[in-house]
């Protein structure tokens, strides 16, 4: 089949390489870094690069919340006929933008990417030591993406069925969100939402509610919900119910994951202000000893539910996908799947 009658999903956000490695306490201390969890960084911590490139084990992965999850859903996709995925973002002119591309092109994601030539291309080291990781993002060129780039390949960009989009872009890019999810909306096309991270939910909570409201599809974790949702209630049903009064009438559905325990997927009735659809999917049981790497975890999950959904399966389906999925990039170093594995049947 023709790429040009397949059906896409399009992901916009930071497109980001990942130099991931193993490293030890003494390095995590030096630069002021710290397991489980994120500092930006800076010009004390920048050496942090080439230690970790510096390692016999280094690999690069391209990364960033929505690649992670566009990856994700393609390997699923299977190499199908009918559908595909494709990515918006900016990269630098320089050897990381060039890994991203390659990356993405030889697994068959179609890259709709802006080349910046004044930035370089963002990149996030991931330290990995003892099944636990740091991260340290540096943030560049993919918070650039021009509107001349996006109306130069506005055809291209709605031709896709479905516009996924990473909620940390809305603090560069809220103004190109707005407009794609409109122009989704006026061509009857689905848009679907990560909230990302708990601090973006704090503080930038009214355009992460506009896009909300504009999204069929909303992707949280329970913290990132009950911050949403105002509410400090461990009943998830109660912080879903919630979250949907909050937000414009529409038919949607509200994921919310809550680590090792099950994903709630809900949707709401606004005639009797109730929910009319609960869905308690429970994830695959992983033994503490198979854990390699919860990077991109979260973003797994999203991949293998949107693999499904967008080929019209069953919430269900698509939940199941979903855990499967994340329990397979668990078990392996960054957001990275075995290439010979055989996608099982959900």
């Amino acid at each position: 089949m023709d790429s040009t009658s397949k059906n896409f999903i399009i992901g916009i956000g930071n497109p980001i390489i990942d130099i991931s490695a193993s490293t030890d306490e003494e390095s995590i201390k030096k630069y002021g870094l710290s397991f489980g969890g994120t500092v930006f960084a800076n010009s004390d911590n920048v050496g942090f690069y080439d230690t970790l490139e510096k390692q016999s084990d280094v690999v690069y992965i391209p990364g960033g919340s929505v690649t992670n999850s566009i990856r994700v859903t393609n390997w699923m996709l299977n190499n199908s006929n009918s559908h595909g995925c494709m990515l918006l973002g900016s990269i630098g002119k320089d050897e990381y933008g060039d890994k991203i591309q390659s990356a993405l092109s030889k697994v068959g994601v179609r890259p709709v990417l802006d080349t910046i030539n004044d930035a370089l291309t963002s990149r996030c080291a991931v330290g990995i030591h003892k099944s636990e990781r740091c991260l340290m993002p540096e943030i560049r060129a993919s918070t650039k993406l021009s509107p001349e780039f996006v109306s130069q390949n506005i055809d291209t960009i709605t031709s896709a069925n479905l516009l996924f989009i990473e909620g940390y872009f809305v603090i560069e890019r809220y103004d190109i969100i707005l407009d794609l999810s409109k122009k989704f909306h006026e061509l009857g096309k689905k848009v679907a939402f990560t909230l990302s991270a708990d601090f973006m939910v704090q503080n930038f909570y009214d355009r992460m509610l506009e896009v909300s409201n504009q999204s069929h599809i909303v992707f949280c974790n329970s913290d990132e919900a009950r911050i949403f949702s105002g509410l400090k209630s461990d009943n998830l049903e109660e912080v879903a119910t919630a979250i949907h009064k909050k937000l414009s009438e529409l038919d949607r559905t509200l994921v919310i994951t809550d680590g090792a325990g099950p994903v709630l997927i809900s949707k709401y009735n606004y005639t009797q202000q109730c929910l009319d659809y609960v869905l308690k999917s429970n994830v695959y049981p992983i033994q503490s000893s198979e854990i390699v790497d919860t990077n991109g975890c979260g973003d797994s999950w999203v991949g293998g539910f949107l693999s499904q959904y967008m080929q019209g399966s069953s919430i269900e389906k698509c939940a199941r996908a979903g855990n499967w999925a994340s329990s397979v990039i668990i078990r392996n170093v960054g957001c990275t799947y075995p290439d010979n594995m055989e996608i099982i049947k959900f």
